[in-house]
């Protein structure tokens, strides 16, 4: 039984012999096929918001969106998703008789390059620039040191969220001008390395 509209139908089976004969009436109801709409492919900066609606034509049916990890609400019509790097998300949608439609969007992410490290710092303690940290989104790994005059290393730290406090083994650094070496990997698999001078003021 292939229907090709929506709507309620008698289905009849007629068998008959030489005893005889008779017959059996089923209905079924024949619902409209879903039709999803994720809407034209999008274009944002990092760590800016893109906002995605699935329309449909048919109303009572649930929202699956993936990946989730990226958007506000997977069962919602309407997302925020918030990319780190350019994503596809598929959008699923589904009424209570088990049919189905699937749509994407993508949404492209302009990514940066915006890794560096203030020229100076000030670490005497009145919560102004106390510490010298590595700026920038996305990073995921790096390898930050700093030397003296001498080429004596006086900081070293692979982790973002550390920063240099101006002392070595706990004694304050006098000030002066130091060297700085930065060497990084991107979330989207890029790498890099910079080096720069960084004045610790007083």
């Amino acid at each position: 039984i292939c229907p090709t509209s929506a709507g309620s139908f008698d289905i009849s089976l007629d068998v008959s012999n030489a005893f005889g004969s008779d017959q059996m009436v089923i209905s079924i109801n024949v619902s409209d096929t879903p039709v999803i709409d994720a809407g034209p492919d999008t274009t944002i900066n990092m760590n800016d918001e893109a906002y995605l609606s699935g329309l449909v034509n048919i109303s009572g049916g649930e929202y699956s969106w993936s990946p989730e990890e990226t958007i506000n609400c997977s069962s919602c019509g309407s997302v925020i998703a918030t990319p780190s790097l350019t994503t596809t998300y598929i959008v699923e949608y589904t009424l209570d008789a088990g049919c189905k439609s699937v749509d994407s969007v993508t949404v492209n992410v302009i990514f940066e390059d915006v890794i560096d490290v203030p020229n100076g710092f000030s670490p005497n303690g009145d919560g102004n620039n106390d510490l010298l940290f590595v700026k920038g989104q996305g990073i995921t790994s790096m390898h930050f040191k700093v030397y003296n005059r001498y080429g004596q290393k006086v900081f070293e730290s692979s982790d973002q969220s550390i920063g240099w406090d101006g002392t070595v083994g706990g004694v304050p650094e006098n000030p002066g001008v130091f060297v700085w070496y930065l060497e990084y990997q991107l979330i989207d698999g890029t790498s890099d390395s910079k080096k720069g001078n960084i004045t610790l003021i007083k």
